[in-house]
């Protein structure tokens, strides 16, 4: 009788924390796909014209950061049109009223423009840099779906949220365990 008590009681508890904690893992390449589908953004500001496109998601090991890679391309008076790559890094903030996920504080890392003009290369900076800064907060780079149960949940139940070897990782909690 005692045997079956214990287990009985055993197998409720470990049922019971199963039940109140659980974690949904976003991959890259989910990421990168809704990523890829707010781009390109361009932006005109005076007589600059800036595009971003082709992001390519990195999700930082064990970093609560994403970042990226993108192509630019930039239209500057007195010098004509000029294309590079740049990078792009910011912080994964979570809205629970959208069930978004959101890049924060986006910034310019690293900016590559072959056979530009080292006077205008500021320009360029500031003018992507403002863009990236504007737009990227605005757009969600997730948004959990609700014709997925797990996802439905999570919106919900949401404690955390982590990059961790290469994924989100979204850790629920129900009732307040």
């Amino acid at each position: 009788m005692l045997r079956v008590l214990l287990l009985l009681l055993l197998t409720f508890s470990s049922v019971q924390a199963w039940a109140f904690n659980y974690t949904i893992e976003l991959t890259q390449a989910e990421i990168q796909q809704k990523v890829a589908k707010m781009m390109p953004i361009e932006r005109q500001e005076l007589f600059f014209k800036v595009k971003v496109s082709n992001p390519e998601v990195n999700l930082s090991l064990n970093s609560n950061e994403m970042s990226m890679a993108v192509d630019l391309a930039a239209s500057v008076p007195g010098t004509g049109s000029v294309q590079g790559k740049a990078d792009i890094s910011g912080a994964l903030r979570y809205d629970n009223q959208t069930g978004a996920f959101y890049l924060v504080d986006p910034k310019l890392t690293e900016l590559q423009i072959a056979n530009m003009d080292q006077k205008v290369l500021p320009m360029v900076q500031d003018l992507a840099q403002l863009v990236i800064a504007s737009v990227l907060p605005q757009q969600p780079v997730y948004k959990l779906k609700d014709d997925d149960l797990k996802q439905k949940l999570a919106r919900a139940m949401l404690q955390s949220v982590e990059v961790k070897e290469g994924k989100l990782v979204l850790n629920m909690k129900a009732f307040g365990a």
